[in-house]
């Protein structure tokens, strides 16, 4: 984990550890695993429903779940199923404040429950 958080602008780390702390308290203490690899950190329940990766200026997710089955009014997502990104998921959104995280943790919680 230190990987992920090492050489970033220290409020993007607080806000990931706001971020992580929501997604793990989605479900019960050891239903959702958090995997880091070389380019993200993965959450998956059963399958993998997100992937984070913070970067210098925002915090990267990617959710495992078509632009289609998500309701966002906001049009924070962006569809990157035809270009290349790290995730597995192909809707994908940013998050570089605490003042979006409430609206973020509703797309994250979104793809989560297709996994249950």
């Amino acid at each position: 984990m230190n990987d992920h958080t090492a050489r970033k602008p220290k409020d993007l780390v607080e806000l990931f550890e706001v971020l992580r702390e929501r997604i793990l308290g989605m479900a019960e203490e050891g239903e959702i695993i958090e995997k880091a690899n070389k380019m993200y950190i993965g959450y998956k329940h059963g399958k993998n429903f997100c992937e984070v990766r913070i970067q210098a200026k925002a915090i990267v997710i990617w959710l495992d779940i078509s632009t289609s089955e998500l309701d966002d009014p906001l049009e924070m997502v962006r569809d990157v199923s035809k270009i290349g990104h790290y995730g597995t998921g192909n809707s994908e959104v940013k998050l570089t404040g605490q003042d979006q995280l409430d609206n973020v943790m509703r797309l994250v919680e979104r793809s989560f429950r297709q996994t249950i």
